[in-house]
């Protein structure tokens, strides 16, 4: 399994999170063209979050963080083809379209 952790000097994580918000709703841009329904953001108790939201919760959520340090750190976790076998094996279809 491949994970990356962007970190802040590669990743420009230190202003808003508003073009982080953007670039990975890109898929629910595209929702109606191939009729699918857009994909929400969630939390621990909700699964119907709006992205406006989702960007001020991130920006304002700055407790003891100076002007400097990273606000938000993107993670990218890729299992590979035998990892997602097993997914399905052991969990159904539904556990193998996590990607």
């Amino acid at each position: 399994m491949y994970i990356h952790i962007t970190d802040s000097e590669t990743g420009n994580n230190k202003g808003s999170c508003g073009k982080l918000v953007s670039y990975l709703e890109k898929e629910n841009r595209t929702v109606q063209d191939d009729n699918r329904q857009p994909e929400l953001w969630f939390s621990s108790s909700r699964r119907d979050i709006l992205p406006q939201e989702v960007r001020v919760n991130i920006d304002h959520n700055i407790a003891k963080l100076g002007k400097e340090e990273a606000k938000f750190y993107l993670v990218n976790i890729s299992p590979s083809q035998q990892e997602l076998l097993y997914l399905k094996e052991q969990f159904g279809k539904q556990a193998q379209q996590l990607n």
